[in-house]
């Protein structure tokens, strides 16, 4: 019982000591690759200024779109599985069709 007190505190100490290691290891690296030449967002060492990113989506739009193509299609094989019926199937399209449209139109 002891043996196995002292030998899960032995591992917890030794993990500890291994993140410690690595967290300074970083840090010291961190400090020694810094350079006040380079322009933070470049600071791997590329030249140049920083230029605003060329797609623009807001969050609500992403949202819409990952439920659009996450949840539409789980939507549809569940509604073919409950009632095998095509007329269920053409409407979830064509809704989530204008669905769509009305997301393009927006931006």
């Amino acid at each position: 019982m002891i043996y196995t007190a002292i030998r899960i505190l032995a591992s917890y100490c030794v993990i500890f000591l291994l993140i410690l290691g690595i967290y300074l290891l970083f840090k010291r690296r961190s400090k020694e690759a810094s350079s006040s030449d380079k322009i933070s967002p470049y600071a791997c060492g590329e030249r140049g200024s920083p230029t605003d990113p060329p797609v623009l989506i807001s969050y609500v739009q992403y949202l819409f779109y990952f439920a659009a193509f996450e949840f539409v299609p789980l939507l549809i094989f569940i509604s073919l599985m409950a009632h095998p019926s095509p007329f269920l199937l053409i409407t979830y399209l064509i809704l989530v069709l204008l669905s769509m449209l009305i997301l393009v139109k927006v931006k």
